[in-house]
């Protein structure tokens, strides 16, 4: 089964952080694990307190890039910033791999 990378807005107002985190339940629910990670929009580690619907993403880190992946960036809105293009990009270069 390919891996799946989930990019997720934290105070997105289309797509709710709980709509990533309820398709990372039915990831787990069919055996993938899903290593969970919150970032700044610098690509830096969130170091604050993950509140609301945010409050669902249960960080554990980065895994293998094998495997099934979803980031958080708890306060960006609906948008895409330089930090998700590199991390696509490593993405996608290590699955080509």
């Amino acid at each position: 089964m390919a891996p799946l990378l989930i990019l997720q807005a934290g105070n997105d107002p289309l797509i709710p952080p709980t709509q990533a985190c309820r398709l990372r339940d039915v990831r787990e629910k069919m055996g993938r694990r899903v290593y969970q990670v919150a970032l700044t929009r610098e690509g830096e580690p969130w170091t604050l307190l993950l509140t609301k619907d945010r409050a669902c993403l249960r960080p554990t880190g980065f895994g293998p890039l094998g495997e099934d992946h979803l980031i958080l960036f708890p306060d960006l809105h609906h948008a895409v910033i330089p930090a998700m293009e590199a991390l696509v990009e490593h993405f996608v270069l290590a699955w080509l791999r």
